[in-house]
Protein backbone atom coordinates (compact mmCIF):
# COMPACT_ATOMS: atom_id res chain seq x y z
CA UNK A 1 0.00 0.00 0.00
CA UNK A 2 2.80 2.34 0.60
CA UNK A 3 6.21 2.53 -0.98
CA UNK A 4 8.70 4.86 0.10
CA UNK A 5 12.11 4.85 -2.31
CA UNK A 6 14.64 7.27 -0.95
CA UNK A 7 12.70 9.82 0.07
CA UNK A 8 14.14 13.03 1.35
CA UNK A 9 12.69 16.53 2.95
CA UNK A 10 14.51 19.46 3.32
CA UNK A 11 13.14 22.74 5.62
CA UNK A 12 14.89 26.33 4.36
CA UNK A 13 15.62 29.19 6.36
CA UNK A 14 17.00 31.79 4.74
CA UNK A 15 20.30 30.68 4.05
CA UNK A 16 19.76 27.71 5.85
CA UNK A 17 18.87 24.61 4.59
CA UNK A 18 18.15 21.85 7.57
CA UNK A 19 17.41 18.21 6.11
CA UNK A 20 14.57 16.30 7.95
CA UNK A 21 14.31 12.79 6.25
CA UNK A 22 17.47 11.92 4.24
CA UNK A 23 16.55 9.08 2.36
CA UNK A 24 13.69 6.78 3.81
CA UNK A 25 13.12 3.81 2.22
CA UNK A 26 9.72 1.76 3.52
CA UNK A 27 7.14 -0.53 1.98
CA UNK A 28 3.98 -0.71 4.49
CA UNK A 29 0.91 -3.57 3.32
CA UNK A 30 -2.35 -3.71 3.31
CA UNK A 31 -3.64 -3.91 6.49
CA UNK A 32 -0.93 -3.48 8.74
CA UNK A 33 -0.23 -1.69 11.76
CA UNK A 34 3.14 0.02 12.24
CA UNK A 35 4.50 2.45 15.24
CA UNK A 36 7.39 5.41 14.00
CA UNK A 37 9.05 5.88 16.93
CA UNK A 38 12.48 7.75 17.46
CA UNK A 39 13.71 11.01 19.54
CA UNK A 40 13.03 14.38 18.69
CA UNK A 41 13.92 16.11 15.33
CA UNK A 42 14.34 12.11 14.06
CA UNK A 43 11.95 13.10 11.29
CA UNK A 44 8.67 11.06 12.52
CA UNK A 45 6.33 13.86 12.29
CA UNK A 46 7.57 14.95 8.88
CA UNK A 47 7.23 11.33 7.57
CA UNK A 48 4.00 11.37 8.71
CA UNK A 49 3.01 14.12 6.90
CA UNK A 50 4.66 12.87 3.86
CA UNK A 51 2.42 10.31 4.31
CA UNK A 52 -0.62 12.07 4.61
CA UNK A 53 -0.29 14.45 1.66
CA UNK A 54 0.18 17.45 4.01
CA UNK A 55 3.60 17.92 3.42
CA UNK A 56 5.50 17.47 -0.13
CA UNK A 57 8.77 15.94 -0.35
CA UNK A 58 12.00 16.96 -2.56
CA UNK A 59 13.65 14.16 -3.26
CA UNK A 60 12.86 10.00 -4.39
CA UNK A 61 9.03 8.73 -4.73
CA UNK A 62 6.46 7.89 -3.15
CA UNK A 63 3.42 5.51 -3.49
CA UNK A 64 0.52 4.68 -2.33
CA UNK A 65 -1.83 2.54 -3.66
CA UNK A 66 0.45 2.00 -6.51
CA UNK A 67 0.26 5.47 -7.34
CA UNK A 68 3.20 8.16 -7.56
CA UNK A 69 2.18 11.07 -4.88
CA UNK A 70 5.23 13.45 -6.19
CA UNK A 71 4.44 16.56 -7.53
CA UNK A 72 1.11 16.45 -6.95
CA UNK A 73 -1.14 19.47 -7.57
CA UNK A 74 -3.37 20.65 -4.33
CA UNK A 75 -6.14 19.91 -5.86
CA UNK A 76 -4.55 16.21 -6.60
CA UNK A 77 -3.42 15.95 -3.26
CA UNK A 78 -6.54 17.07 -1.44
CA UNK A 79 -8.75 14.96 -3.54
CA UNK A 80 -6.16 11.57 -2.26
CA UNK A 81 -6.29 12.88 1.51
CA UNK A 82 -10.71 12.79 1.38
CA UNK A 83 -10.68 9.03 -0.06
CA UNK A 84 -7.65 6.97 0.92
CA UNK A 85 -6.61 8.64 4.61
CA UNK A 86 -7.98 9.27 7.63
CA UNK A 87 -6.40 11.48 10.13
CA UNK A 88 -5.91 11.42 13.97
CA UNK A 89 -4.23 14.22 15.94
CA UNK A 90 -2.68 14.43 19.72
CA UNK A 91 -4.55 17.65 20.05
CA UNK A 92 -7.65 16.44 18.51
CA UNK A 93 -7.73 19.11 15.78
CA UNK A 94 -11.76 19.88 16.21
CA UNK A 95 -13.49 23.00 15.35
CA UNK A 96 -14.72 24.73 18.75
CA UNK A 97 -18.13 25.96 17.46
CA UNK A 98 -19.46 22.62 16.20
CA UNK A 99 -20.81 20.09 17.79
CA UNK A 100 -19.32 16.31 18.14
CA UNK A 101 -21.82 15.48 15.36
CA UNK A 102 -20.97 17.85 13.09
CA UNK A 103 -17.26 17.65 13.60
CA UNK A 104 -17.20 14.37 12.75
CA UNK A 105 -19.61 14.68 9.66
CA UNK A 106 -17.36 17.49 8.45
CA UNK A 107 -15.33 15.38 5.96
CA UNK A 108 -18.54 14.07 4.37
CA UNK A 109 -19.58 17.75 3.79
CA UNK A 110 -15.96 18.19 1.32
CA UNK A 111 -17.27 14.85 -0.62
CA UNK A 112 -20.67 16.51 -1.31
CA UNK A 113 -23.00 14.24 0.86
CA UNK A 114 -26.25 15.41 1.30
CA UNK A 115 -26.56 16.66 5.17
CA UNK A 116 -29.35 14.02 6.30
CA UNK A 117 -26.88 11.52 5.27
CA UNK A 118 -23.69 12.71 7.08
CA UNK A 119 -26.33 13.44 10.43
CA UNK A 120 -26.65 9.60 9.65
CA UNK A 121 -23.08 8.43 9.38
CA UNK A 122 -22.38 10.44 12.20
CA UNK A 123 -24.58 9.47 14.76
CA UNK A 124 -23.81 5.46 13.87
CA UNK A 125 -20.20 6.17 14.69
CA UNK A 126 -20.51 8.18 17.16
CA UNK A 127 -22.47 5.30 19.00
CA UNK A 128 -20.12 2.52 18.05
CA UNK A 129 -17.20 4.83 19.61
CA UNK A 130 -19.72 5.09 22.66
CA UNK A 131 -20.19 8.99 22.53
CA UNK A 132 -23.11 9.04 21.04
CA UNK A 133 -24.92 10.48 24.18
CA UNK A 134 -22.16 13.65 23.25
CA UNK A 135 -23.17 14.14 20.44
CA UNK A 136 -24.86 17.69 20.42
CA UNK A 137 -21.84 18.94 22.63
CA UNK A 138 -18.85 21.16 21.17
CA UNK A 139 -15.35 19.87 22.16
CA UNK A 140 -14.76 22.00 25.50
CA UNK A 141 -17.72 20.09 26.80
CA UNK A 142 -15.77 16.69 26.33
CA UNK A 143 -13.45 14.85 28.32
CA UNK A 144 -9.90 14.46 26.34
CA UNK A 145 -10.70 10.79 25.69
CA UNK A 146 -14.29 11.52 24.65
CA UNK A 147 -12.83 14.10 22.05
CA UNK A 148 -10.29 12.03 20.74
CA UNK A 149 -13.12 9.08 20.19
CA UNK A 150 -14.70 11.84 18.02
CA UNK A 151 -11.70 12.50 16.15
CA UNK A 152 -11.62 9.35 15.94
CA UNK A 153 -14.97 8.95 14.14
CA UNK A 154 -14.25 11.72 11.88
CA UNK A 155 -11.25 10.18 10.69
CA UNK A 156 -12.96 6.72 9.56
CA UNK A 157 -16.41 8.45 8.53
CA UNK A 158 -15.05 8.18 5.14
CA UNK A 159 -14.09 4.78 4.72
CA UNK A 160 -10.48 5.36 4.06
CA UNK A 161 -8.12 2.61 3.65
CA UNK A 162 -5.51 3.98 5.98
CA UNK A 163 -5.31 5.79 9.27
CA UNK A 164 -2.57 7.88 10.18
CA UNK A 165 -2.38 8.85 14.41
CA UNK A 166 -0.09 11.36 15.29
CA UNK A 167 0.81 10.70 19.09
CA UNK A 168 -3.10 9.72 19.23
CA UNK A 169 -2.80 9.37 23.31
CA UNK A 170 -0.36 11.64 23.92
CA UNK A 171 -2.78 14.10 25.62
CA UNK A 172 -4.80 11.39 27.27
CA UNK A 173 -4.42 9.83 31.03
CA UNK A 174 -3.39 5.59 31.13
CA UNK A 175 -6.81 5.26 31.20
CA UNK A 176 -8.35 6.99 28.32
CA UNK A 177 -5.16 6.31 26.58
CA UNK A 178 -5.92 2.68 26.41
CA UNK A 179 -9.60 2.85 25.67
CA UNK A 180 -8.33 4.44 22.59
CA UNK A 181 -5.56 2.07 21.55
CA UNK A 182 -8.80 -0.80 21.66
CA UNK A 183 -10.27 1.18 19.35
CA UNK A 184 -7.28 1.87 16.94
CA UNK A 185 -7.17 -2.16 17.31
CA UNK A 186 -10.60 -2.69 16.34
CA UNK A 187 -9.91 -0.62 13.39
CA UNK A 188 -6.76 -2.25 12.55
CA UNK A 189 -8.64 -5.53 13.03
CA UNK A 190 -11.53 -4.71 10.32
CA UNK A 191 -8.59 -4.49 7.80
CA UNK A 192 -7.65 -0.94 7.99
CA UNK A 193 -3.52 0.38 7.38
CA UNK A 194 -2.59 2.11 10.36
CA UNK A 195 0.71 4.33 10.91
CA UNK A 196 1.22 5.49 14.20
CA UNK A 197 3.76 7.90 15.44
CA UNK A 198 4.17 7.93 19.51
CA UNK A 199 7.02 7.82 22.02
CA UNK A 200 5.68 5.52 24.21
CA UNK A 201 6.72 1.66 23.97
CA UNK A 202 3.74 0.67 25.19
CA UNK A 203 1.83 2.51 22.87
CA UNK A 204 4.21 1.01 20.05
CA UNK A 205 3.95 -2.56 21.41
CA UNK A 206 0.02 -2.46 20.00
CA UNK A 207 2.19 -2.59 16.25
CA UNK A 208 2.94 -5.11 13.90
CA UNK A 209 6.32 -3.78 13.31
CA UNK A 210 7.88 -0.68 14.60
CA UNK A 211 10.46 1.33 12.12
CA UNK A 212 13.07 3.51 14.74
CA UNK A 213 13.90 7.00 13.13
CA UNK A 214 17.38 8.29 14.03
CA UNK A 215 18.54 12.02 12.19
CA UNK A 216 15.96 11.38 9.20
CA UNK A 217 16.97 7.86 8.68
CA UNK A 218 15.45 4.28 9.03
CA UNK A 219 17.78 3.20 12.17
CA UNK A 220 16.09 -0.23 12.33
CA UNK A 221 12.67 -2.07 11.89
CA UNK A 222 11.44 -4.93 14.73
Amino acid sequence: MIDLQQVAKSYSTGSVTLPVLRGIDLQIKPGEFVALMGPSGSGKSTLLNVLGLIDTFDTGDYRLCGISMKDLSETEAARHRVTRIGFIFQSFNLLPAKTAADNVALPLYYQGVAQKKRRTQAMELLEQLGVVHRAHHRPRELSGGQQQRVAIARALITDPPMILADEPTGNLDSTAAHDVMQLLDKVHHAGRTIVLVTHDESIAAHAQRIVRLHDGRVAGVA
